[in-house]
């Protein structure tokens, strides 16, 4: 997680910002002049909601922007599994793969 103090300087001069985990305390939004935060996905764990809401800063989520691709994925890693991948990925990156 970012040290909220680095947060709060590389947010200088910022208006907008696409948010991940990083803190956005309300030390951090008051230091800022920042006008809107959105999150990439669902939820404001990171974010002071309040703080934001005192500060005129907008925040803003994208619920199910993601669910088809993490699905796709969470079948992917499944079948991934099922087939022996991370061994024999082990045995290609050792360069002892053999074709079977």
């Amino acid at each position: 997680m970012k040290d909220p103090a680095v947060l709060a300087a590389q947010l200088e001069g910022v208006d907008a910002v696409i948010a991940s985990v990083e803190p956005y305390t309300r030390e951090v939004l008051q230091a800022s002049q920042l006008k809107v935060i959105s999150r990439n996905g669902v939820g404001y764990d990171s974010v002071d909601v309040e703080a934001a809401t005192d500060s005129g800063i907008a925040v803003a989520i994208t619920p199910g922007v993601n669910q088809e691709a993490v699905a796709e994925h969470a079948v992917a890693l499944m079948l991934a599994a099922a087939h022996g991948y991370p061994a024999r990925q082990r045995e290609a990156a050792s360069g002892r793969w053999q074709r079977r």
